[in-house]
């Protein structure tokens, strides 16, 4: 009967632990059901272009903080994001360009789509973002055997292809038969050009308060398979160390104009103000956020924190 009662409280915890694991895994392939994704060798895979486009070009805000939040929660994937977090609190090796870390702090949600190593998978492509020398680079899912290559950027192997950083990719890669020319591709739209990147940041430092300021930036980020114009503004006050830390605000504002012009398309505009009244110290706007590459652009936005305003920051190609 004393082995009897031990087996059963043997099954019931065993019983138990199949239980909660059941009950995550079926939670997990909710989320990554809603969100057509899974992970495969450290790497995040969209399971088609499409799924990938609709959440890059999702204009709620909420449906990219839940796969931020997401992405952090899963213990075997490192994404760009996580692995820096890793290296501030002195839990990791890897060594950042300043190219990536502007994007680490001003894009949580680019840095959680792409891995430590700039790897991500979309559907048959996979790809690998050097930010740093603004290049992607391209392997199809058939030669996945070779991923270490992709990895390792090596050129000695033809079945790799290359991008700049400031072509839409994807779009390239779907609308046209990129194997049919000699440089690897063809263009549609021969006559429309890329934007550059350019950016315009700087501190606007209250006139009623000491030591409080904001930290603003506009700039057009590329990434080959994603685009974006962001406007950001942090609130921020010196303590006595003379750091400057967080510094919560519950009335932030931007006032933006915009024109821009995606890759064979037409000219949009959009202006408008966008009011943040949470207690927090940090505003963004995106008045553009595709993976279609721009050709041209405006774009000037005002700041608005700590009861002043600061002045325009503007950026243009």
């Amino acid at each position: 009967m004393k082995n009897l009662g031990l087996l059963l409280k043997f099954f019931f915890a065993f019983s138990v632990v199949v239980s909660c694991t059941d009950e995550h895994t079926v939670v997990q392939q909710k989320i990554e059901s809603a969100f057509s994704v899974y992970f495969i060798d450290g790497i995040l895979k969209f399971k088609s272009v499409e799924s990938f486009t609709s959440l890059v070009e999702n204009q709620d805000p909420k449906a990219k903080e839940s796969f931020i939040k997401f992405t952090d929660q899963q213990k075997n994937y490192s994404s760009l994001k996580k692995s820096y977090q890793a290296i501030k609190n002195n839990n990791g090796s890897r060594i950042f360009a300043v190219p990536e870390v502007e994007i680490i702090e001003t894009n949580e949600f680019l840095s959680s789509l792409l891995n430590e190593d700039g790897m991500i998978s979309i559907g048959n492509y996979n790809f690998k973002v050097n930010l740093e020398r603004e290049l992607v680079f391209l392997l199809l899912e058939e030669h996945r055997s070779q991923m270490d290559d992709l990895k390792n950027e090596n050129m000695n192997n033809r079945n790799i292809r290359v991008f700049s950083t400031s072509e839409d990719v994807l779009w390239i890669l779907t609308e046209q038969d990129y194997t049919t020319s000699a440089n690897g591709r063809t263009e549609i739209c021969f006559r429309g050009r890329y934007a550059n990147r350019d950016e315009d940041t700087g501190f606007a430092y209250s006139p009623f308060v000491e030591n409080v300021r904001q930290d603003n930036k506009v700039v057009y980020q590329k990434a080959g398979i994603y685009f974006s114009l962001q406007s950001k503004t942090k609130m921020q006050k010196e303590g006595w160390t003379g750091i400057w830390g967080s510094h919560e605000a519950s009335d932030q504002r931007i006032r933006y104009y915009a024109d821009f012009k995606p890759r064979c398309q037409g000219w949009i505009n959009d202006q408008g103000e966008k009011v943040d009244d949470g207690n927090d110290n940090e505003l963004n706007y995106r008045p553009y956020e595709r993976t279609r590459a721009l050709e041209r652009y405006y774009f000037e936005a005002f700041f608005y924190g700590g009861g002043f305003w600061s002045q325009g920051h503007v950026i243009e190609d």
